[in-house]
């Protein structure tokens, strides 16, 4: 994520009054329809590296 988008994301957690974290996995999780295994592997992924991005703001 570009540092504008997580800006949004970390704006966007504050108006909902959540954590960055926490609102970016139930975003994700809504999005989940699909219990392919490699699908899930890249969203852990994925989440994993949002949240370092996220720790080291």
């Amino acid at each position: 994520m570009t540092e504008s988008e997580i800006a949004s994301l970390e704006a966007a957690a504050e108006r909902a009054g959540i954590p960055a974290a926490t609102l970016a996995r139930t975003w994700i999780s809504e999005r989940l329809v699909d219990d392919d295994a490699t699908d899930l592997h890249a969203i852990a992924d994925a989440l994993a590296t949002y949240s370092r991005r996220l720790a080291a703001l």
